[in-house]
């Protein structure tokens, strides 16, 4: 329904989903086994999995780039309240 609105929406807005993984090359070189020095492994971050935007929404937002620790998205994940913020 997220992905209609922002399609449908006349102002300029963009649905963005997010998720906790790796950066893809932290996560091919957890995956290859010579390259373990015995490290800690990579901490995963809020990441893009895709965006929708309207045709307006001018800010391009890439897959994988990863969200600010400081982001309402982690806010959000951390309380049971509703967040807002305007960020940019």
């Amino acid at each position: 329904m997220l992905i209609r609105i922002a399609q449908l929406s006349k102002k300029a807005c963009a649905g963005v989903f997010l998720s906790e993984k790796l950066k893809p090359v932290q996560e091919r070189a957890a995956q290859t086994k010579e390259f373990d020095f015995g490290l800690p492994s990579a901490a995963q971050k809020l990441r893009v999995d895709y965006v929708r935007a309207t045709e307006s929404f001018s800010t391009f937002i890439p897959a994988h780039k990863s969200v600010p620790d400081n982001s309402v998205a982690y806010r959000c994940l951390e309380s049971d309240n509703i967040e807002e913020a305007l960020e940019q």
